[in-house]
């Protein structure tokens, strides 16, 4: 499964083309090989750093595999910007409901943990002097809130992934605060 595509991108990268691109080249395959595909894809594209264009007509796999992401509505550029934009300030109605910007399980999906960090933790949030679990900077809203809920506590710690140094904490009230803000950003709109 995917043979065909991954002789495709050897050969293409082969040439060191400037740009690649690549025009739906997993749309044939069941999910479990696409799935493998977009893996080898992000792998790939890491290591020889080349700039792919990359079309898609699968929302996920879009938000997936980019870092800037084109919508295209009849034709015409809609809206371009990194997942994150699109969710939290989508241009239209049409982008809105093409990326689920109203939905918060995909806002806490894509939103990362830096838009909830608090600098000052809440007394009554943690044990004083109790160590608390570790979070990445890169991590999700959504990989925090479930590792507050697996590891049943009331806030982590959360590192830049750089320097390894605290940069503050998240807790449950700052993740509900910011899909709250965000949720009601799109609202009024």
């Amino acid at each position: 499964g995917g043979q065909q595509q991954r002789v495709g991108l050897a050969r293409a990268l082969a040439t060191d083309p400037a740009i690649l691109l690549m025009d739906e080249p997993f749309g044939a395959l069941d999910a479990i090989t696409r799935a493998r595909m977009q893996e080898e894809l992000l792998r790939v594209q890491r290591d020889v750093h080349k700039t792919i264009l990359f079309v898609s007509h699968d929302i996920e796999e879009a938000f997936k595999l980019g870092d800037q992401i084109a919508v295209l509505s009849e034709g015409r550029l809609a809206q371009l910007g990194s997942p994150i934009e699109l969710l939290a300030h989508p241009a239209n109605d049409f982008v809105r409901q093409l990326v689920g910007a109203d939905n918060i399980l995909r806002q806490l999906e894509y939103l990362p943990v830096q838009e909830a960090i608090e600098t000052e933790l809440d007394r009554n949030a943690a044990v004083p002097g109790s160590v608390l679990p570790r979070s990445s900077s890169s991590a999700t809203l959504l990989q925090a809130m479930f590792t507050l809920i697996e590891k049943n506590v009331t806030a982590l710690s959360v590192y830049d992934e750089k320097t390894q140094e605290q940069i503050g904490y998240v807790t449950l009230s700052s993740i509900n605060r910011e899909v709250s803000k965000s949720h009601s950003a799109l609202a009024a709109k």
